[in-house]
């Protein structure tokens, strides 16, 4: 289809419904008699053509010209429309969708409401930040770390050694080490961590400066033992190890008073913890890398802390609420510091791992230490029969899965403005773990491995996924996309269109207060409908036909552009 001019489209868009389409049908005429290298498609193809014949749960993806789809409806049915945006933009664009042949107005499904954020059951404040606070906190930080590698970079790798040397000298227990915590290469914030424990690979630090009344000795032994134990082997083998810039071998989590601080005055919640990137950087220019004066030059962790009295900020927190966190926190950001030290020091890339990809890559790391904790494993399509079974598995829920659910069903409330490579945070967060686990599913190797490769290439995005899976990535996010839909609704035609580790309409109804899967949905009759739709993600759209009739369906973008497409994919649901 060629690209119509802008003022053409203006005019075209003022009229009538019915002289709209008129239009249209002339523009595609003529495009296919004047334009040689575009689809030759037959306007009136649903003539000539039987078209497809769909059972309930068959699917019709990516076949012939991906904006135009024909059926042969011999029963009476619904189906669901799933146009999706091929395009590595972060943008939103226009789609008309033009149906035809179907013979019935508008189905929508009771169930099909469009669900609020408030329908999602919270519980009482615990004194952590809100989820969206934590998520905009956390991008700042991944723009820093971009900032620092196109500033300080420069061509790789740079490690000196990923084992601890016999001649160095770990620091005991009970002395005093310097940390600076300004977190910009520019600033200065001094704090005096004592060394409260020291295991194989964690030295657990305390900042002086700490409330009096918080994590007791037990609590840091505990930690370093759960990172030694827990922590470490499930994420080392998944992503790499981490990089041992200061050759201790070990990996600092520092628990200090300086990350309830990030909470302004009058705030409410704290972050939990946070990795900067400046720290994996040498403080002086060095083997072609720029200095950040400010870092600490190592593996860094900074963690919050107990303040039950309000002694630090206007929210009170416990120890209880940070032990339930510390773990998946720990994880995710030890993610985030495997991921930056070896594309910096070991693979020698030129820029960090785009934010979407690198944030769905910590929340798989958060998902496989449900799986070392619960004793399950990814393929089991976990509902929540499962997740009841035990004492042991409830609690591995609630602290390393549960989340990644509750972003999921953001997602699920809003496809027509998110999509896994989107910027609008949470949704966007809950539907890039969402792709990544179909990924890891339908790659069939084991986790770890692919995880491993996509944490170290140079490559980032979808560049990264290419060269990982071998093929298109723009296929599998519109196939994961369908498989929103489908999985463990109807039984599924094609793998390709089953998610097989969670039964996620189940267990998200069951954590929301309507009992609802939350998909938003909208819905079409015969005629033209404008659609909103996000580059990388897709809108569900319900119709019904009556039997004998044949539909067509296209979809004509309101603003054609070069790197830009859409594909339309149908299923019959009844």
């Amino acid at each position: 289809m060629t690209n119509r001019p802008s003022s053409f489209l203006a005019v075209v868009r003022r009229l009538p419904t019915w002289w709209r389409l008129v239009a249209i049908r002339v523009v595609l005429l003529l495009a296919s008699c004047t334009d040689a290298t575009a689809p030759q498609t037959n306007p009136d193809e649903c003539a000539n053509d039987r078209g497809h014949q769909l059972g309930i749960g068959q699917v019709v993806a990516g076949s012939g010209d991906p904006r135009s789809l024909c059926i042969e409806v011999r029963q009476k049915g619904e189906y669901v429309l799933i146009p999706f945006v091929a395009s590595p933009r972060d943008t939103l664009l226009q789609a008309d969708i033009v149906l035809s042949g179907s013979g019935l107005g508008p189905v929508v499904p009771s169930s099909s409401r469009v669900a609020s954020r408030a329908d999602v059951q919270a519980g009482a404040s615990d004194g952590l930040a809100t989820e969206e606070d934590r998520a905009a906190f956390d991008a700042g930080l991944r723009d820093v770390e971009a900032e620092l590698f196109r500033r300080l970079g420069g061509p790789g790798p740079h490690l000196r050694s990923q084992l601890a040397p016999a001649s160095v000298t770990i620091p005991a227990e009970g002395s005093t080490v310097e940390i600076n915590v300004a977190s910009r290469c520019d600033a200065t914030n001094i704090r005096h961590g004592r060394v409260a424990a020291v295991s194989q690979r964690a030295i657990v630090l305390a900042d002086t400066g700490n409330p009096t009344v918080g994590f007791s000795e037990l609590d840091y032994d505990g930690f370093a033992r759960d990172f030694d134990d827990f922590v470490f082997p499930t994420l080392s083998e998944a992503f790499g190890s981490p990089t041992d810039i200061d050759e201790n071998g070990r990996v600092i989590l520092f628990f200090t008073r300086a990350v309830n601080e990030l909470t302004p005055p009058g705030g409410t919640g704290v972050i939990a913890g946070y990795f900067w990137g400046g720290d994996v950087f040498p403080r002086h220019s060095d083997g072609g890398l720029g200095g950040c004066a400010a870092s600490n030059e190592g593996e860094i962790l900074y963690l919050a802390i107990p303040d039950p009295g309000e002694e630090i900020g206007s929210t009170p927190i416990s120890a209880e609420t940070l032990r339930r966190v510390a773990l998946s926190t720990i994880g995710h950001e030890l993610q985030h510091l495997i991921n930056t030290g070896r594309r910096l020091h070991v693979n020698g890339a030129s820029t960090v791992e785009e934010k979407w990809l690198n944030e769905g890559l910590s929340f798989m790391a958060e998902e496989l230490l449900f799986y070392a904790a619960s004793g399950l494993s990814a393929g089991q399509n976990l509902g929540v029969e499962e997740i009841r079974s035990t004492p042991q598995v409830q609690d591995a829920f609630v602290r390393f899965a549960e989340s990644n659910l509750g972003r999921l069903n953001l997602y699920l409330q809003g496809t027509h403005f998110s999509s896994p490579m989107g910027s609008d945070l949470l949704p966007t967060r809950g539907a890039a773990w969402s792709f990544l686990r179909y990924v890891a599913d339908r790659d069939g190797s084991p986790d770890e491995n692919l995880l491993r490769a996509l944490a170290n290439s140079t490559d980032v995005g979808l560049a990264n996924l290419q060269q990982v899976i071998g093929s298109d990535p723009l296929e599998w996010m519109r196939d994961w996309s369908i498989a929103i839909y489908t999985d463990d609704l109807v039984p599924p035609s094609d793998p390709r269109f089953d998610q097989p580790s969670w039964n996620h309409r189940q267990l998200i109804a069951s954590l929301r207060v309507d009992g609802l899967y939350p998909l938003r949905t909208v819905a079409l009759g015969d005629g033209e409908s404008t659609l909103t739709l996000p580059a990388g993600g897709s809108v569900y759209a319900y119709f019904g036909a009556e039997a004998g009739s044949r539909i067509r369906v296209r979809a004509i973008l309101v603003e054609p552009s070069a790197d830009v497409d859409v594909w339309l994919s149908l299923v019959r649901i009844r």
